[in-house]
């Protein structure tokens, strides 16, 4: 069972469980769940390579582990 709170700082209310009363949330954390709610996450590289958003979510980790000096790239072995 979920305790409840009305106390509020956003005109939502605070749960002590996992579940979410959408009718609490205001328009933009519906819109940000609705999106979420669609996603799903793709396969293969192919799959990845054809959506702007995923390109640059790589560019952006690659970008990361070299800043970090993290990442060397290196030449694949022979047959690989």
């Amino acid at each position: 069972m979920c305790s409840y709170s009305s106390q509020s700082t956003k005109s939502t209310s605070t749960h002590s469980c996992n579940l979410v009363q959408v009718f609490a949330l205001i328009v933009a954390e519906k819109q940000h769940i609705h999106q979420l709610d669609h996603l799903s996450e793709l396969d293969t590289y192919i799959e990845v390579v054809v959506h702007p958003y995923w390109v640059k979510a790589m560019q952006a980790e690659i970008d990361a582990l070299k800043a970090n000096d993290s990442w060397i790239e290196v030449y694949l072995p022979p047959g690989k």
